[in-house]
């Protein structure tokens, strides 16, 4: 931290205000004249947030305000003076930082989803689907899966298939489906590959238009396909797979539905 700008009252109380290296973490000192030691000055955080920086300039800063959550207080110690105490800008009640840990956390997988692609970009605002995104990209990348929430698929399916599986199938049909994708992800505008191409597989989805599939197979000209609708259970289960053997090409295809 660097020292920018300091001034003293009369009395001998201190405005100290420091700023990180990447000029991103601002901290204002509020500091007791001498006369008052025991009494705790303030401390305020303000962070600005700027696209020309990477997540790996600004971390540190935001580790160390995440750190504060673990203290009990701060003194401050300056040359020449007797250590002065400075109260934390909390209240006694958890999960005050808790913003602060999330952004840290965010930062944190966008550095490693930057790292394992070789795409860099400065910090962006992130919406709430870039934030979805950014999870789906660091837990695809880290663990090589991801469980996901249900994303609404339909696929077309040979008629022979959807007529034997009306023929046999239970009071509720379910199906199990796979896809894969060319492993590109969008996060805040930018287009990013992952190493790898994304597999999709949904098991236990319900088949939810089994009266429009009956109209369509038996039809007097049938067409050799039916669009099938299928959705979300309680058991149904959505899992992206990063196969980084898998060819890459610019084509998204989805795989057979199997009753």
């Amino acid at each position: 931290m660097t020292l920018t700008n300091g001034t003293q009252g009369v009395r001998g109380g201190r405005c100290l205000v420091l700023v990180d290296d990447a000029r991103v973490l601002q901290i204002q000192l509020l500091i007791q004249p001498e006369q008052e030691p025991t009494t705790p000055g303030e401390v305020e955080f303000k962070i600005a947030m700027r696209p020309d920086r990477h997540p790996a300039d600004v971390i540190p800063a935001i580790e160390f305000i995440a750190g504060l959550a673990e203290c009990d207080g701060l003194r401050l110690a300056s040359p020449g003076a007797p250590l002065a105490p400075v109260r934390l800008p909390r209240p006694a009640a958890p999960g005050t930082f808790a913003a602060v840990a999330t952004f840290l956390a965010q930062l944190t997988a966008l550095q490693r989803v930057q790292d394992a692609t070789g795409y860099e970009f400065g910090i962006p605002a992130l919406t709430a689907e870039d934030q979805d995104m950014l999870y789906f990209a660091d837990q695809l990348l880290t663990h090589g899966y991801v469980e996901w929430y249900w994303p609404g698929v339909t696929a077309q399916v040979p008629r022979d298939k959807v007529s034997a599986m009306l023929n046999t199938a239970p009071l509720i049909p379910r199906a199990n489906l796979t896809g894969r994708g060319d492993g590109t992800v969008v996060i805040a505008g930018h287009t990013i590959k992952l190493p790898g191409a994304i597999l999709l597989e949904v098991s236990n989805a319900a088949i939810v238009n089994l009266a429009e599939l009956h109209r369509t197979v038996n039809q007097p000209k049938p067409p050799p396909t039916a669009l099938v609708k299928l959705g979300a259970q309680d058991s149904t289960q959505v899992l992206f797979r990063l196969d980084r053997e898998e060819p890459v090409n610019d084509a998204d295809t989805l795989g057979t539905v199997d009753p």
